[in-house]
């Protein structure tokens, strides 16, 4: 009688576990599609109803502003938003100058 139970109770876990997993994958694939749609020149509140609210908003950049590989410029940048990856050492940001235009995006990845 108690065989069935365990069975379930195991086969209950592991559905939850894996729906989690698949879940994760699709927010963090979400996510990096969301952050190759943005364009240089959008403006922060376009950021935001496209990619939500950031894990981590600083008064300023990490780094001087680049467009992904390419170097900026001529301009400052007074504020960039943060989004992280669930459970990878990985995040997206972007840059904004003080008119709040989209002047910096990078992605990190560490090895």
């Amino acid at each position: 009688m108690r065989r069935p139970i365990v069975r379930i109770a195991l086969l209950v876990v592991l559905a939850a576990i894996g729906g989690y997993v698949l879940f994760v994958v699709w927010k963090n694939d979400s996510l990096g599609k969301k952050f190759e749609t943005v364009s240089e020149g959008a403006s922060k509140a376009q950021v935001l109803a496209l990619m939500g609210s950031p894990d981590l908003v600083r008064m300023e950049c990490r780094d001087a502003p680049r467009w992904l590989d390419r170097a900026v410029v001529g301009k400052t940048c007074a504020s960039e938003l943060q989004y992280n990856a669930k459970h990878l050492p990985k995040f997206w940001t972007i840059g904004f100058d003080a008119a709040d235009v989209a002047i910096a995006k990078y992605e990190y990845v560490s090895p």
